[in-house]
């Protein structure tokens, strides 16, 4: 019998889906008989050129993992592989599927799909698989399972999962092909964690309980990542200090394993301190992704966040002055939150002081407490669009528009800036000290067509007398013709 798993990556995304080879570590453990194989594509790839990759598997079982970004591609892909085949077993999963989406139970319902699953995939595909096994059928009642029985979609109930996940093999030490990509690519994914103790609604992460490996467990999978000679490792744990001292064991087995490794991590900030920012030196960690969504009050409250700007600000200087880069993550268009709460919040950002900050635009995510909570909020989204919201009652189109070209100017004009120290001193000195008039400045000259290249000029900004002030809010025009690309 063979499995074949089916990855559709961000066009804009490298790495390899270490989920789904997780996966394929789980079934070859605990399935003999069975051959599983993960074939990873573009998402913007020919649908045919994907299709003709699948006939030539020959599968029996297909798994098409979803996220926002491929959902609709997958289903179409389902719906052209049930076509050509009626003995293919096809299943979904990934963290876009959810118990009573319509569509999902459509394809259930008319036989385009036999199977879907929410949340974690192990132990359900496992006991799909083995329902195949014993000839075909797979029983209604699997734990966080959906199939067609009696003409009905039956969903199973929630699982009850093991506090310490030892019970998932390391994909490393057994998987030829994951080997073969890390030594090919230089960079290993690695999860010592899942789930997540923070409850933020705005993430499908937000209703899982934290669960870890252990330490002898997390120790004995970094040597054999090490044994592959990467040059990064990069950790898929949603909060890579949720425990400091954990956290701290875990860098001081590095540091002491001598090699020289670059390692990525998200941190909670506010769980920083500085014998843990000197360890993160040490072991070569170079940039940490903070999630700081908003500085508004009132918002965090909604999506349950809680944010210690003093503590956020202690850390973030430890963190620069130790040399480590830090980029900061904000969120357009979170509840209650206005075009110009947003700006307030890029501008706190900007004061940290020399960090990367970047935004995205807020996803109404399916498993995602804020899915439910945000009737009479004005929110319009389109799933067929990865789910990213239109607009809002404190935000109109047209602001998430604007806000998504402040993002453009951050990216291209900020973070990427060579010599960001003379770019601060101009903020300060002619501008509040306030990227985000910055950035307006920056609309205001693109869109009366001055030439991108000369708004990286130093001497161009030394010469410059801003139009914009600290007064009202600016709506710059929209930059028009070949100035367009620098927005590209």
């Amino acid at each position: 019998m063979k499995l074949v798993l089916i990855d559709l990556a961000d066009d804009g995304y490298n790495a390899y889906p270490f989920g789904l080879y997780a996966l394929k570590a789980y079934l070859r453990l605990h399935v003999a008989r069975l051959t599983v194989e993960v074939r990873s594509f573009k998402c913007g790839a020919p649908l045919d050129d994907i299709l003709a990759h699948i006939e030539g598997d020959q599968a029996d079982i297909i798994g098409l993992s979803c996220f926002v970004w491929n959902e609709q591609k997958n289903l179409e892909i389902a719906r052209r592989v049930r076509a050509l085949s009626d003995s293919r077993f096809i299943i979904l999963g990934g963290p876009q599927i959810e118990k009573g989406a319509a569509e999902v139970e459509r394809l259930l319902i008319d036989g385009t799909v036999n199977a879907a699953v929410v949340g974690e995939g192990e132990i359900p595909l496992l006991h799909i698989v083995e329902g195949i096994a014993r000839g075909g059928a797979v029983p209604s009642g699997i734990e966080n399972v959906g199939v067609l029985a009696a003409g009905v979609v039956r969903w199973g109930g929630e699982p009850t999962y093991e506090k310490c996940i030892d019970y998932l093999p390391s994909p490393y030490a057994d998987l030829d092909d994951l080997r073969q990509i890390v030594a090919a690519t230089g960079v290993a994914l690695y999860e010592s964690a899942r789930g997540c103790p923070y409850l933020c609604t705005f993430c499908d992460q937000g209703a899982k309980a934290f669960r870890s490996h252990s330490m002898e467990r997390i120790k004995k999978d970094l040597s054999e990542i090490f044994a592959l000679a990467p040059r990064k490792i990069v950790f898929l744990d949603s909060t890579f200090n949720v425990s400091p001292a954990r956290t701290k064991e875990i860098l001081r087995f590095i540091i002491a394993h001598g090699h020289e490794l670059e390692i990525e991590a998200e941190v909670k900030p506010e769980r920083c301190d500085q014998e843990m920012v000197e360890l993160m030196r040490m072991a070569g960690i170079k940039s940490v992704e903070l999630g700081l969504q908003s500085t508004k009050s009132q918002t965090l409250e909604f999506i349950k966040r809680r944010n210690n700007f003093e503590r956020v600000a202690a850390s973030v200087q430890m963190l620069i002055a130790s040399g480590i880069n830090v980029y900061i993550d904000t969120i357009i268009g979170l509840p209650g939150e206005s075009l110009s709460d947003w700006l307030a919040t890029i501008d706190y950002c900007f004061g940290l002081g020399d960090v990367a900050i970047f935004s995205s635009t807020l996803k109404i995510l399916p498993n995602a407490e804020l899915k439910r909570d945000i009737q009479g909020m004005g929110f319009t989204y389109d799933t067929a669009r990865s789910c990213v919201i239109q607009r809002s009652d404190a935000m109109s189109a047209e602001d998430l528009e604007l806000a998504r070209l402040h993002q453009k100017m951050i990216k291209l004009f900020w973070n990427r800036s060579s010599d960001r120290a003379w770019l601060r001193q101009m903020i300060v000195e002619k501008l509040h000290g306030r990227l985000t008039l910055f950035t307006s400045e920056l609309l205001q000259l693109l869109g009366a067509g001055t030439d991108p290249e000369r708004l990286k000029s130093r001497q161009f900004w030394l010469d410059h007398a801003p139009a914009t002030t600290g007064a009202g809010r600016y709506v710059p025009p929209a930059p028009r013709g070949r100035h367009l690309k620098v927005l590209s």
